[in-house]
């Protein structure tokens, strides 16, 4: 779980994010 990952499509961290 990079933060960089998180930016992209990881699935569960990109929707939490936007």
């Amino acid at each position: 779980q990079e933060p960089r990952a998180t930016t992209t499509c990881r699935g569960a961290a990109a929707p939490a994010a936007t």
